[in-house]
């Protein structure tokens, strides 16, 4: 096994235990009588995140050895995504009888992952991954943590609408990117 097969699996576990909680959420979530759909297309959106954080995983392959602060780094990220979407869906999405009350009650924590969420991708693009992150990628995460900042302390339905369009738009940019990257490889 190479040391990027031994961290990629331990980092693999905590981004399926994320898809795994999104999915057991759905039914509950899109349920008539109490859905949000603000609140679903953040569970959407944080479906897709977990698979795009794992393929771009790939781009380290050739990295011969991990330093354990590496290694922490990369699964914090995932804890912290993890810890983010807990947030949006509870542990029991099925005894959530009103999503939209739930969104706003969550929306501090839900949002100050996603900081923390964003920040780490920035050292970690920084210091982790070769090439470091470009440029514009770093601006993209800056513009999502206003935003986050913004969400954080509004309760105004059409802003967190229009934010979580962006943050819809956002993810199938990031997806859609990974799919032609793979297309060129």
């Amino acid at each position: 096994m190479t040391h990027f097969e031994f961290v990629i699996t331990a980092v693999s576990i905590v981004y399926a235990l994320s898809i795994a909680r999104c999915l057991d959420a759905l039914p509950s979530s899109f349920a008539f009588g109490r859905r949000y759909w603000i609140h679903s297309t953040w569970l959407c959106v944080k479906l897709a995140n977990p698979a795009v954080l794992w393929w771009s995983l790939w781009s380290l392959k050739e990295q011969e050895a991990f330093s354990f602060a590496e290694f922490l780094g990369l699964l914090v990220i995932a804890a912290t995504l993890y810890l983010q979407i807990i947030a949006l869906v509870t542990t029991d999405p099925r005894a959530v009888t009103d999503w939209q009350r739930h969104y706003y009650e969550k929306r501090k924590l839900f949002f100050g992952a996603n900081i923390a969420l964003l920040l780490l991708l920035i050292l970690a693009g920084q210091l982790i991954f070769t090439p470091r992150a470009p440029v514009e990628l770093i601006l993209i995460h800056v513009g999502s943590i206003i935003l986050s900042g913004i969400a954080m302390f509004s309760e105004n339905p059409k802003l967190h609408g229009w934010i979580a369009s962006l943050g819809a738009l956002n993810m199938f940019g990031a997806t859609f990117g990974l799919i032609m990257t793979t297309a060129s490889m």
